[in-house]
């Protein structure tokens, strides 16, 4: 099979796979309703009816309306329809999901707006406090990794294996109240509250508008960074080490050639292809923010966005949020096995 072929029958099986997803979101957010006995939609209502998803609604007429909306909004059949509706349901939701047609959001934040407009507001917030943390953790990680890989059970292996390990033991929000207690609380140098503004009347001009947001940032790319560099360094670094036992690299020596030769031309270039798989899916994750992150650092990013279609019952936004999650996973995944056929000749297919 020839790597055409190979792209072809992985952008396929990717394909059934999506599907799969899809149906699985689609019985995730239905199936507790058919265990209670409880439609969505009544369910809905009762969260709103105990202060849940925006606030205490005590109006039995609102909340009936609010219900009856939900049914028209979601085209969501009764529990007792026919299996002939719901399979028409189904289908309709799956084309709805293949054409990106998401509906709007039904509750707090944006309300009744597309939810595809709500996650392109919150995106560039998420784009730029994950996509440098990710570049930055993955480019320290692997600089450490090659520099201790090549040298393994050196004092400098030994001390940032066990710094590493140290780190990525802890707990990435227990760091991230540690640094903002330093910076925010002893230093002053950056707010307490977080935010993507340092004033509190921010910036009109687009430049100081981007330099404010990327000041604010420092603090959480920094942490992001901290916590993250130690996994990609343990990789490198774990990859190389098995990578320099392999008999072209003896060869090499016996050549007479020089060590950085050695590593960089021979080494390395083998030593990264199992990198570049978690790159990718590391790369392809940066738009879905860091929940925790964004919550301690008060950044109304795509990661917020995620925690409040959850707990106010947003089911359109959240059903866009978990599919979108599900579907760049799987483009990650064919963009990988195809990019690591291509750069690895000895792959077969």
């Amino acid at each position: 099979m020839g790597l055409k072929e190979y792209a072809i029958k992985r952008m396929f099986t990717g394909f059934i796979t999506l599907l799969i997803v899809i149906a699985a979101n689609f019985i995730i957010f239905r199936l507790p309703s058919f265990i209670t006995g409880i439609d969505p939609a009544t369910l809905y209502g009762m969260g709103r009816l105990m202060g849940g998803g925006g606030g205490r609604q005590t109006d039995p007429t609102k909340i009936i309306d609010q219900i009856i909306d939900f049914k028209r909004r979601w085209d969501l059949p009764s529990l007792v329809a026919p299996i002939g509706i719901w399979f028409d349901h189904f289908m309709k939701y799956v084309f709805n999901m293949l054409t990106f047609n998401f509906g709007r959001s039904m509750s707090a934040p944006a309300i009744n707006q597309p939810v595809v407009q709500v996650l392109l507001a919150r995106l560039p917030y998420t784009l730029y406090l994950m996509v440098p943390a990710t570049l930055l953790s993955i480019l320290v990680g692997i600089y450490l990794g090659v520099k201790i890989g090549s040298k393994p059970g050196s004092k400098l292996d030994v001390s940032l294996m066990t710094t590493a390990m140290a780190i990525y033991a802890l707990p990435i929000f227990w760091l991230q109240i540690i640094l903002l207690m330093v910076f925010a609380s002893w230093l002053g140098w950056w707010p307490v509250g977080g935010g993507i503004s340092s004033t509190s009347y921010g910036f009109k001009d687009p430049l100081l508008f981007f330099s404010d947001i990327m000041y604010m940032f420092t603090l959480p790319i920094l942490s992001l960074v901290v916590g993250s560099f130690p996994g990609w360094m343990l990789l490198m670094r774990n990859s190389l080490v098995d990578v320099m036992t392999e008999d072209y690299i003896m060869t090499a020596r016996a050549k007479g050639l020089d060590e950085r030769v050695i590593l960089y031309k021979h080494a390395f270039r083998n030593a990264i292809l199992p990198v570049v798989t978690s790159v990718i899916l590391a790369l392809a994750g940066v738009w879905t923010g860091a929940i925790i992150t964004e919550q301690v650092f008060n950044i109304p990013g795509v990661g917020n966005l995620f925690l409040a279609a959850v707990l106010n019952d947003n089911y359109p936004l959240a059903e866009m949020l978990f599919y979108f999650v599900a579907l760049t996973v799987i483009l990650a995944n064919i963009i990988a096995d195809i990019s690591y056929a291509v750069l690895d000749p000895r792959v077969r297919y």
